[in-house]
């Protein structure tokens, strides 16, 4: 008989073989070219990677299959968090460049690294495998625990990436004992099945066919898998690293981590429950009701007290995970597509918001606290203007995308018979509205201290930062304010995000 070669199909991941191409290639080339120049060659060869792999995943909108053995997806749910996520590597790269020039740390390593870390989010998005979302978790976490520690010369930064690092392991453990009670209970871990003969059949397959009484084991692996992924969304209780590491990080990585870890597990999420274990909703709803209820009050409650704009931040962050499990608890079109509109201008504030902390900060970046911020509209109206668009939008405010983001998924809370979870929201949203505006009066209400104002503003203190790191801040601001008045296309994107079936 003629052999007969496997059709091999990777369209699916062809994005994250861009990036891991392109990742490869910058650090052989630096290597060779060394600190001569400015090495402009280093977020030049990123974008470009970037760019292709966002390409490559534009060009195949519409397509709806799994490939490598149905173990990846192909569908427009994973095509829309993968250009979402190739705009948030573009925005940390601009960045990032200018902040690691100004600190003095700039290496290829940290480009390399965020193009490795791009494209294991990328992959937690299309995995339609339980084996491969592990890996993708796996990949972008250990990328993102030595960029959190890439200050060499910092303790914070040091402790920060130790703290992560020990947390992170802890839930992958938790995730991977999840895996072990699913396959126990379904001798699978493929989500869809593959249509190959012979082929093991997915856990679709496995509750179509198999009674409600014979699936506990199943409900307490897929109990586990949150528990492991509640991690990296920052839920609580699973939140305890977020404030560390998000305050030792450089901003440029906070924000990455922020926007980009978040629509990552977000997705694998999305995907899990709101789509292949739909119907055991009515097991796994009451413990991601617990966590959102929790994740939404503790984080508005405990950024009250906070001095330091890092951490303040870091459990708004915490807070904004409870509203988009919001949307996940409500599984439905309508709330997945507003929980992806949400992670995507959710991403988009907070990048340009750390941006702006990138700026204030300084060289040694030791001008975090909130009285670093006094006087800021005197001193740097611009950026103080810039700030008070991305607070209100964290905070909801009409007119800009945070707003319409908490509309949608409230709403689809509300549409789901969920009225009562979308009330403890609104009520955590006002709660949060405190602290935002409480750093509004600092910057408009307060003046800067005699000894303090030229030293938190780093043109003044003989670091300025560059043209980068403002047209990153004017991007996302524009954005902010253009996605809360015409938010329609995008939200439009968003409901063809559908995934595959």
């Amino acid at each position: 008989m003629p052999f007969t070669p496997p059709e091999v199909q990777l369209g699916a991941i062809a994005p994250e073989i861009a990036l891991s191409v392109a990742a490869l290639l910058l650090l052989v080339l630096d290597a060779f070219i060394g600190d001569a120049g400015r090495r402009l060659h280093l977020p030049i060869l990123s974008t470009i990677g970037l760019v292709v792999a966002g390409w490559l995943a534009i060009d195949q909108w519409g397509a709806s299959e799994t490939q490598l053995s149905g173990m990846v997806a192909l569908d427009g749910f994973s095509i829309f968090v993968k250009v979402t996520l190739v705009v948030f590597g573009l925005l940390t790269v601009w960045c990032a460049r200018d902040h690691l020039t100004r600190v003095g740390i700039e290496e290829g390593e940290f480009y390399a690294l965020t193009l490795f870390v791009v494209a294991g989010m990328m992959l937690m998005a299309s995995a339609a495998d339980l084996i491969v979302m592990f890996l993708a978790l796996e990949t972008f976490s250990i990328g993102l625990y030595v960029m959190v520690g890439f200050r060499l010369h910092s303790l914070s930064s040091q402790e920060s990436a130790l703290k992560y690092f020990l947390l992170g392991s802890f839930s992958s453990a938790f995730f991977l004992l999840g895996i072990a009670l699913v396959y126990g209970a379904t001798a699978s871990t493929n989500l869809y099945g593959d249509a190959t003969p012979g082929a093991a059949e997915g856990l679709t397959h496995f509750l179509a066919t198999t009674p409600a009484d014979n699936l506990g084991f199943l409900v307490l692996g897929v109990g586990l898998l949150i528990v492991g992924l509640g991690f990296k969304i920052a839920a609580v209780p699973f939140h305890s690293w977020t404030p560390d590491a998000y305050q030792g990080a450089p901003s440029p990585v906070t924000g990455f981590m922020a926007a980009g870890s978040k629509i990552a597990a977000f997705a694998a999420i999305l995907r899990l429950l709101d789509a292949v274990l739909y119907p055991l909703r009515w097991d796994w709803r009451p413990l991601v009701i617990g966590i959102a209820v929790l994740t939404m009050l503790v984080g508005s409650v405990l950024a009250i007290v906070q001095d330091d704009i890092k951490r303040l931040l870091a459990y708004s962050s915490i807070a904004h995970a409870g509203f988009v499990l919001v949307g996940v608890i409500a599984a439905s079109d309508r709330g997945v597509s507003g929980s992806l509109f949400y992670l995507a201008t959710y991403g988009l504030t907070v990048i340009g918001a750390f941006a702006i902390v990138s700026i204030i900060e300084g060289r040694h970046e030791d001008h975090m606290r909130l009285s670093s911020y006094r006087g800021l509209f005197v001193r740097r109206p611009a950026l103080a203007a810039a700030l008070t668009l991305f607070l209100l939008s964290l905070a909801g405010v009409p007119l800009t995308s945070g707003f319409i983001g908490k509309l949608l998924v409230f709403g689809a809370a509300v549409d789901s018979g969920y009225t009562w979870v979308a009330v403890i929201g609104v009520l955590a949203s006002a709660i949060a509205a405190f602290f935002y505006l409480r750093v509004l009066v600092v910057m408009y209400m307060q003046e800067p201290d005699e000894g303090s104002a030229s030293a938190g503003d780093p043109a003044l203190a003989g670091h300025p930062a560059g043209f980068p790191s403002y047209a990153v801040v004017g991007l996302t601001a524009l954005a902010t304010l253009v996605l809360g008045i015409a938010w329609g296309p995008l939200f439009r994107l968003a409901e063809g995000a559908t995934f595959f079936f």
